[in-house]
């Protein structure tokens, strides 16, 4: 639930991903440099370098990067379309079980940084419409093994 727009996001395994009870799902852009992307800052500022650096190859490669603060909110709006892909580490289970169901009804494909399975015990994610995601896992999968 976004409290300032007043928009609830929900699905069931199954049954799709919902915005305000209307179906969404992800966007259908193809290209990393057609790509709103989305992150998040980790509480632990010694991982500031390696964020910059992902940062810094990301705004190279894409439309923009926005940081909203919300690592479930991010994963909706993937779900939702309003971005293509959201990368975030350091996060815990309630900030990404949630979202995650509603990005996998709503089409969108999840992982960790390296690319392996995403795992809902784990404490990173990527997250895209699923056309970009090797694209974007070439800059974490690279980055985040510094």
């Amino acid at each position: 639930y976004n409290p300032i727009t007043g928009d609830l996001y929900s699905a069931t395994t199954g049954q799709g991903a919902f915005r305000n009870g209307k179906r969404i799902s992800a966007s259908s852009t193809t290209v990393l440099q057609d790509c709103i992307l989305a992150t998040g800052w980790p509480y632990d500022r010694s991982e500031y370098t390696r964020v910059f650096r992902m940062l810094s190859c990301f705004a190279q490669r894409c439309q923009e990067v926005r940081i909203t603060g919300s690592a479930s909110l991010n994963i909706c709006y993937v779900a939702g379309g309003s971005i293509d892909g959201y990368w975030e580490w350091d996060l815990h289970p309630w900030d990404m079980a949630g979202g995650a169901v509603i990005a996998l009804e709503a089409g969108c494909r999840l992982s960790t940084l390296e690319g392996t399975p995403f795992p809902v015990l784990g404490h990173e994610i990527v997250v895209s419409n699923g056309y970009i995601h090797e694209e974007m896992l070439d800059v974490t999968g690279g980055i985040h093994r510094l």
